[in-house]
């Protein structure tokens, strides 16, 4: 649990020393999480850990963009992302095992997941996001971990490109554009995903249980994938 009485009114390069040790050791055991799920599998899970700390300016200006009192103790109680780090996986079902692993690093408790994979917001961002508290020294720091495919980053990458600091007005022709490539790339998980589990299935490394031995390579991979793949018209 977090103590926010821990922090004195001018502690602020403390909460900032605190949260780069909290960085440090979340990396870490993301890391050795990433070894243990790569151990017996073909392929790589996690294709890229990255971490960023909120700046005390951007801190301070968060709190007061929200109305929240301008305070270590409020930034620790209002703000879950000062800390973020992002996990860049192979598959959708990747994403899916590296959020049962973190619900198991040392440290660090899951308090909260918000799915905008299953739910994407309405300009077509993607992503799955796992907010956390880990503790170092006694004192719990909030934590965010977006974990996305590459096709995901891809798009939310050149979505921040086009839009950061540009003060486009809101333009109905570039946000439908936008959330069309968004739904292109879904599709292209959704596929990727089935072209990497058939590969599995013919080489006999599939996980799946479920599957009639009798049926021929292709029923397999249609009796498992296609009441999963969409209509892009939908």
């Amino acid at each position: 649990m977090t103590d926010h009485n821990l922090w004195l009114a001018d502690d602020w390069l403390e909460l900032q020393r605190v949260c780069a040790g909290c960085q440090e050791h979340l990396t870490q055991e993301i890391l050795n999480m990433k070894y243990e799920i790569e151990r017996n599998r073909h392929h790589t899970v996690l294709r890229n850990i990255s971490g960023r700390l909120k700046t005390l300016d951007s801190i301070q200006n968060k709190l007061v963009r929200y109305g929240f009192e301008v305070s270590p103790q409020s930034a620790c109680a209002n703000l879950h992302d000062i800390v973020g780090i992002r996990i860049i996986c192979s598959y959708l079902k990747d994403i899916e095992d590296v959020v049962e692993a973190l619900s198991n690093l040392p440290k660090f408790e899951v308090t909260e997941i918000k799915d905008y994979i299953a739910h994407p917001k309405p300009s077509g961002y993607r992503s799955l996001h796992v907010i956390g508290i880990t503790t170092i020294e006694g004192i719990g720091i909030q934590c965010e971990i977006q974990l996305r495919t590459t096709a995901m980053d891809s798009w939310a990458a050149l979505e921040h490109q086009l839009r950061y600091k540009k003060e486009l007005p809101d333009s109905a022709f570039v946000n439908q554009e936008l959330l069309e490539c968004a739904t292109l790339l879904e599709q292209s998980d959704i596929k990727m995903q089935a072209i990497h589990d058939y590969i599995e299935i013919l080489n006999g490394w599939s996980r799946c249980d479920h599957i009639d031995e009798d049926q021929s390579s292709h029923q397999k991979w249609v009796s498992i994938h296609v009441p999963e793949l969409k209509d892009p018209k939908q």
